[in-house]
Order: C-alpha cells, then sequence, then structure tokens
C-alpha cells in the first residue's frame, strides 16, 4: 500500500499486539499502526489525533449530515464492504485483520483486504460453505468493529452507493468470480492431492469442493440481493 511520505496505515485488530498501538475515544477500536516505523510517542499521538477527528464525527449526534465524508472515502467503504459481505467475512465486527489508510493529504481509506479465515460460513458454524443467510453485522453486539461500521453502514450515501455497486457486480462480476473458481480450481487440483495426502481433510472430492464454493456464492450473492435492497 503505497502511503507515501507523511501517510499512514492502521490495523484495527482485537489482538491489539504492536508496539505502537492505541484505543479510539468513541467507539473503543484496536488501533495498531502498521506503517510508518514510529520512534517516540508524539508520533503516535498525532495519529491517534488525526484518527479521532474523523471517529468522532462519526460518533457525533448530527451524523450523518456533518461532513465524515470529507475524512473517510465513501468509495473504498462501499467496495470493502461489498467484499466482506459476499464472502460472509465477519472479521470486521470484532475488528480482526481490517486495515485502513491514508496519504498526508488524503482521506482514510479502507484496505487492503486481508485474513479471510472467518469466512464464507465459518464464523458461527466451524465449517465453509454452509450457511449463506449470516447478516453482515452482528445484531444486538457491542463490538467496537460492530458499532463502527454498522454506523457507517446507516449513511443513506453508502446505502446507495452499496446499492448501485452491488447490482453493477452482481449481473457483471459475478459471472468472471465463479468463471475465476473454476480456472483456478485447474491450476491448484495437483496441490489439493498432495495436500490431502498429507492432512486428510476433506471427506469428498476436489470437484465436489469446488462445487461446494461456487453454489454457496450463488446462495451467498442471492441472499445479498435482499439484503442490500432492505437496507
Amino acid at each position: 500500500v503505497n502511503v507515501g511520505n507523511g501517510g499512514v496505515l492502521l490495523e484495527l485488530d482485537t489482538n491489539f499486539d504492536e508496539d505502537w498501538k492505541f484505543y479510539s475515544s468513541s467507539f473503543s477500536l484496536p488501533v495498531m499502526v502498521k506503517y510508518p516505523n514510529l520512534t517516540m510517542q508524539s508520533e503516535l499521538d498525532a495519529i491517534q489525533a488525526q484518527f479521532q477527528q474523523m471517529e468522532l464525527l462519526v460518533a457525533a449526534a448530527d451524523f450523518p449530515n456533518n461532513n465524515y465524508l470529507d475524512y473517510l472515502d465513501a468509495e473504498s467503504v462501499a467496495r470493502y464492504f461489498l467484499v466482506y459481505m459476499l464472502t460472509d467475512n465477519q472479521e470486521i465486527n470484532h475488528p480482526k485483520s481490517t486495515y485502513i489508510y491514508k496519504t498526508a493529504t488524503g482521506k482514510y481509506t479502507m484496505g487492503p483486504i486481508w485474513d479471510f479465515d472467518w469466512a464464507y460460513g465459518f464464523e458461527g458454524t466451524s465449517l465453509h460453505f454452509t450457511s449463506y443467510t449470516q447478516p453482515f453485522f452482528w445484531a444486538g453486539n457491542t463490538s467496537a468493529g460492530t458499532q463502527f461500521f454498522s454506523k457507517i453502514s446507516t449513511d443513506p450515501a453508502i446505502k446507495q452507493l452499496l446499492k448501485q455497486k452491488w447490482s453493477a457486480y452482481k449481473s457483471e462480476g459475478l459471472p468472471v468470480l465463479l468463471k475465476f473458481a473454476d480456472d483456478y480450481a485447474e491450476i491448484i487440483k495437483y496441490a489439493w492431492i498432495r495436500d490431502q495426502a498429507v492432512w486428510h481433510t476433506s471427506t469428498t472430492g476436489f470437484k465436489d469442493q469446488v462445487g461446494k464454493l461456487k453454489t454457496w456464492l450463488t446462495n451467498r450473492a442471492d441472499y445479498l440481493s435482499s439484503y442490500i435492497g432492505n437496507l
């Protein structure tokens, strides 16, 4: 991620295990500085103050009718949400492995996407490619990620972006994704055979697993059309 001179890359993660970190003031988000490499507390204080300038606007009583989108890139939020919604990646709710960055003079931008082990229906079931109807945000949950990002999702401007982008993606992008699954499966099928010879983790064949993934994605996409349409 090229943030340039004076830019920052932050990770929101409940593991809270980096050297330079802080809890945000309004939502108690666990914010860790991945870049730049800091050397003194005053540098962290400046990053914290800048982040909390944006966060205070999200927490404000007049949200979303304030200028919070002067500090947070709406397009990146919508794209990020859609990827995580489609894959049912629940990491954002904790939050864990949730990245956000900005250049010295730019807005906070969501990304890069990262860490999909608790996706595809796994969280709550401990199985992949089963449940495809889990809502994106945890209802009634007080987790910092849920509180912060679900509030942003209530902004009509974000809702409108989500609806526009999802409609276009489902008709144009989803068929490409499903074809990619087949193409990539062809590339890794022999690696899967070698993997199973060591770990024996699958009770069905590789073709079966690919079919499960594609069926799950199709079902999830149908569910999302209703979910996003009702935002």
